[in-house]
């Protein structure tokens, strides 16, 4: 939700709808001001993170003027403050979701990948299709988490790299560039960490109002040896185990 921008005072306010409630008046939003700007919330640190009313997307909203835009778009529409557009924004709907961040320039990710020294990875929390924060304001994973192999795959390695090349981005190069000596490659004596799929196939299935969905295309994953995805399907037989450099 948006309103865990506000953490501090949700939780303070006990719900969504006693925060936006609450919202309504102008001495806690000047006290929120305040706060914020003078650097004692880190999620919103003007000094540390300047840009974040960039980085807010409103995404599922009863309001249609905020759906898709960012806070930073909201506070130059309406003339106000970017804290105010954000307060503006749970007041009108305490239960408005944050969307998928917006794509950045394509070629600017072509040029990166092009350089032979590219390699990819996933900075995301592992989490399995039910994951989520059991108490509001809920916090769904990021796109990534489920899709942004396969993204990386159908759109750079088959559409810039060629496949053979794609892969190795994801496997040998990180396997000999981080010391780990017994994987990145299928050979004797290597850690069976395979991943059998169709090329064709390879479809990133996320979406910003529901980002826990798995790829299409991949039909079996296996994690030193074990079976990890059987047939199209998640087994968590959880294999994995923490790589150290050898």
């Amino acid at each position: 939700h948006v309103a865990a921008s506000l953490k501090p005072w949700f939780k303070a306010a006990g719900s969504l709808e006693q925060l936006s409630r609450n919202l309504a008046a102008p001495d806690l939003r000047h006290e929120i001001r305040d706060y914020i700007l003078s650097g004692k919330w880190y999620r919103l640190n003007p000094i540390i993170q300047p840009g974040w009313a960039s980085t807010i997307i409103v995404g599922n909203t009863v309001v249609d003027e905020f759906r898709g835009k960012t806070i930073a778009e909201i506070a130059r529409s309406t003339g106000k403050h970017p804290l105010d557009a954000l307060m503006d924004v749970i007041q009108e709907d305490p239960h408005a979701t944050v969307g998928k961040p917006k794509e950045g320039s394509d070629e600017i990710k072509r040029i990166f990948f092009r350089h032979p020294r590219a390699m990819v990875g996933i900075d995301t929390f592992l989490a399995d299709e039910t994951a989520g924060s059991s108490v509001p304001p809920y916090y769904l994973p990021n796109p990534n988490t489920f899709g942004g192999m396969a993204r990386f795959l159908k759109h750079y390695a088959l559409g810039l790299l060629g496949l053979e090349e794609g892969i190795r981005r994801l496997t040998s190069l990180p396997a000999e560039r981080l010391g780990l000596k017994d994987r990145g490659v299928i050979a004797e004596g290597k850690k069976a960490d395979l991943v059998i799929f169709r090329p064709e196939a390879v479809l990133d299935k996320t979406t910003s109002e529901e980002p826990r969905q798995y790829p299409e295309g991949f039909t079996w994953v296996f994690v030193s040896g074990k079976p990890a995805v059987e047939e199209g399907k998640l087994t968590l037989s959880r294999n994995g185990s923490v790589l150290r450099r050898s």
